[in-house]
Order: C-alpha cells, then structure tokens, then sequence
C-alpha cells in the first residue's frame, strides 16, 4: 500500500489489511472531488486517514477550511466517509467496531475564517474523541459537520455508542488570534465498559463567535460505566464558563474539587459545560 495516498476519485474502498499499517490522505477540494468512502477490516494492525476540506469559493481558493483525521489500532472494521461544502467545511462519520483490543481517535480542526468566508476572523476549533479498551469491545459511532458559522460532532447512527471503551475522552478548545479561549474535557477510565452518548443525536460544538460546548442543541448528555475507576469533568474560559453534572455513584465513590471522580461499582449521570 501507499503511504499518503492522494485521492483522484470520489470513493476509495479498502477492504482487508491483515497485520500490517496503512496511511490514506484524502483532499476533498470541492471540485473534481466532492467525497470519499473507506472500508475497513484490520486484524492486529492500523489505519491513518486524514480528509482535508479545500475551500473552493473565490474568498480562500486552495486554503484549508477544515481537517478531520481518524486513526484506529488494533482488531476491528468499519467505514469513514466524508463529503465537503463549499469552503472547505467537512462532513464526516466514522462507524466502526473492535473485534478484540482496540483504540479509536478522531481529531477535527476548523478554520472559521474560511469556512465562514470571512464572516468571523482568526477564530479556531478543536476537537478530540478516544476509545479504546483490552478487556471490553470498543465502539466509535461519530458524525462531524461544519458549516459557514458552526460546526458540531453527533451520535450516528443515533441508536447506537458514541463511544465505548474501558477508556472514553471527548475534549474541545476554542482559540481567537491564536489564543485559547475556552477548553472542554472529559474522560473515564474503568476496569469495566464506559459508555458516552447523548439524548440528542448532536453533541459538542465550535461557534465562529469564539464559543464551544458540549451541548450544541441542547438536549442531556450522558456518561455511565460499569466496574471501577476514574474519570474528570473540567473546563475553563476566558470570558465565561458553565460547568455543571450530576453523577450517581451505585457503589460508592465521590468527587473531588479540581473535578475528577471515582467510583468503586459503576457510575451513571449527565454533564453539561460550555464557555467562551
């Protein structure tokens, strides 16, 4: 296989990569390429793939409007596919599940300033998802889109995991003239299976205004675990900061100041922060 394979098609299927690595660039420039589809079965093995968003209008032509890279190790299979709008911002989804130990992650980074065609200037986003496990299956059902003034990351199929893992972390970071902003993190890590998902299919957000949340429409979302471990909730912003949860420990656990929490037989609740 190629290493950092240029896509000059609208869909690329990769099927079958047995103990072995394989690197897959994609550059969806609006024009002769519009999408890209990738198939995926790997045993003991890893798969890199990097979409990058080119906007095509006349406000940034060739710049950079919105990178989404994915990068899986392990036993599993599954499907990344990505389409691309006008200014280089990106819709993409990753469906895929481990047979055995696994790690799933999922990076995105978006340029407001040429995906709004320069509606907003200088303002940057950030986001991360990670599962992976040895003990229990691990899943990551994740849609990303962006448009000219938000982009946001959704549970898809809605019905099933967004994450799930004996480790789950989503984290987000807002910058303005290349300062942070705003930050956003949480993470569990249990002997068991830890689950994230949310009530609505849409979860965290970037605004062009300088603003993320996990809750880009509002709606609960959830995180629960069996087992024992560890987890935090923390966040922090500039200009102002929300932070809320409200965790039920079954066997025992607790909470500490600076945001991090254990628990000794599960935990289940909701958590809520945003900022700018």
């Amino acid at each position: 296989m190629k290493k950092g394979l240029i896509i000059g098609l609208t869909a690329l299927m990769v099927l079958g990569l047995a103990t072995m690595g394989m690197a897959v660039d994609l550059k969806v420039d609006g024009t002769g390429v519009t999408s890209a589809t990738v198939d995926f079965s790997v045993d003991n093995g890893w798969i890199d793939i990097v979409a990058r968003g080119i906007d095509a209008s006349t406000w940034h032509p060739g710049t950079l409007g919105n990178e989404n890279c994915f990068l899986g190790g392990g036993w599993f299979e599954g499907t990344y596919s990505v389409s691309q709008g006008l200014y280089g911002e990106l819709a993409a989804r990753i469906n895929t599940d481990s047979k055995s130990p696994a790690s799933f992650e999922l990076w995105d980074y978006q340029d407001f300033n040429v995906m709004s065609g320069n509606h907003t200037y200088n303002v940057e986003g950030y986001f991360y998802a990670k599962a992976s496990g040895t003990t229990t299956p691990v899943a990551m059902n994740l849609k990303t889109a962006g448009s000219m003034y938000v982009w946001s990351e959704a549970t898809n199929p809605y019905w099933k995991d967004a994450l799930r893992g004996n480790y789950i972390e989503k984290y987000s970071r807002v910058e303005v003239g290349d300062v942070t902003q705003v930050e956003l993190d949480i993470w569990v890590n249990t002997d068991g299976s830890a689950m994230m998902s949310n009530s609505d299919i849409w979860g965290w957000g970037t605004w062009e205004s300088g603003t993320t949340s996990t809750h880009y429409s509002g709606a609960t979302r959830n995180i629960s675990a069996t087992g024992s471990g560890t987890g935090s909730q923390s966040g922090w912003g500039a200009n102002i900061f929300n932070y809320s949860n409200d965790y039920t420990f079954p066997g025992g656990g607790g909470v500490n100041p600076g945001g991090g929490f254990w628990f000794n037989d599960g935990i289940s609740g909701t958590y809520s922060m945003d900022g700018s």
